[in-house]
């Protein structure tokens, strides 16, 4: 399904050009009907295809909710604003879950469980007539949209460090998120109970850190809190997969509150450095660059896990994001409580 986030480069643009509110309020209809036909897919073929399209409008539909919400809020409260959506978003994925027993009562529950998507259709509908446009967007509306105003300096060289950034962190988390459940039942014999309430005890938490994290760089800077505990998240995380016993509980734990602080405090730079008639498609930019990272990642655990062991394979890729925390102190600017216009060079 990562192919979807290629072909989102398609409509990386469509934000910029026909406006924030126009393209979220687009996209989220797109999402639940689609959502909904995909349970009446006749053929693999088909729902894979369609899954491919609905990952494609939902990684655009994220980028310009979240462009939205920065350009809206003042230069003090960027961090924490997207720090909610990212808790927005994290109980609508566990909301989801919710789901899984319909889709496995055969055929009928499948189809029903996608169907749900259908609900959101009328709150979607709802908020559309009380959601404003960016007022940044109009004043810019008439310029240019293209992506190789992003590869032209000095646009071309914050995407760079800020995709490096991106994709160094991406090759640890995605092998550490998508081997964490075999790693514990594999190496540790944890039983699926057991796993559930590991995850309840040290992931669940992480929506504080989230929150926490946008509120300390609106407050003290995006780098400043978010290299340093991106690089203890780092090390805290390899050490759960070289750890056992009791450690195991509490190195999760703070992996996850520090990664989750880390990421709400430099979730901001991927609108603050680029010009707002281009911002959706740099972040959408973004979004390809650390899924390029995760298959890296993925395919490195792979090779490494036969000689070395899963745990000791993914540890070992630490490396990543301590390089990434690095860069981001050594070359990113400091943004907090400066307004876009300044950050992007716009003045």
């Amino acid at each position: 399904m990562r192919v979807g986030v290629l072909l989102a480069v398609a409509l990386g643009l469509a934000a910029d050009r026909v406006g924030r509110r126009r393209f979220v309020v687009a996209a989220a209809v797109v999402h639940c009907l689609l959502g909904a036909a995909i349970g009446l897919a006749p053929t693999f073929a088909a729902y894979v295809g369609a899954h491919l399209v609905l990952r494609c409008v939902d990684t655009t539909l994220a980028v310009a909710i979240g462009v939205l919400a920065v350009e809206w809020v003042p230069a003090a409260n960027r961090a924490l604003m997207l720090s909610l959506v990212l808790v927005a978003g994290g109980i609508g994925t566990g909301l989801a879950v919710l789901a899984l027993p319909l889709a496995a009562a055969g055929r009928g529950g499948f189809a029903a469980a996608y169907a749900l998507q259908l609900l959101g259709l009328p709150l979607v509908l709802h908020a559309a007539r009380r959601l404003p446009e960016s007022p940044r967007f109009l004043r810019h509306a008439g310029e240019p949209h293209a992506y190789r105003e992003l590869l032209r300096p000095p646009y071309r060289r914050r995407l760079v460090v800020v995709g490096a950034s991106s994709l160094l962190s991406a090759a640890f988390f995605a092998p550490s998120v998508e081997f964490f459940t075999r790693y514990l039942h594999d190496v540790h014999r944890f039983s699926s109970l057991h796993i559930v309430a590991f995850l309840a005890v040290t992931a669940a938490p992480g929506a504080a850190g989230v929150v926490a994290g946008g509120r300390l760089a609106d407050r003290f800077g995006r780098k400043v809190v978010g290299a340093p505990l991106g690089a203890a998240s780092a090390l805290a995380a390899a050490g759960f997969f070289v750890a056992g016993g009791p450690w195991l509980w509490l190195l999760s734990l703070t992996a996850a509150l520090l990664g989750a602080a880390s990421g709400a405090a430099l979730s901001p730079y991927g609108s603050e450095l680029f010009p707002t008639r281009v911002r959706s498609g740099a972040n959408t930019l973004l979004v390809l660059v650390t899924v390029c990272g995760s298959a890296i990642g993925l395919g490195t655990a792979g090779v490494l896990a036969g000689p070395l062991g899963i745990g000791h394979a993914i540890a070992i890729l630490a490396v990543g994001p301590l390089a990434g925390a690095a860069l981001v102190w050594l070359a990113f600017p400091e943004t907090a409580r400066r307004e876009l216009e300044d950050t992007a060079g716009e003045r």
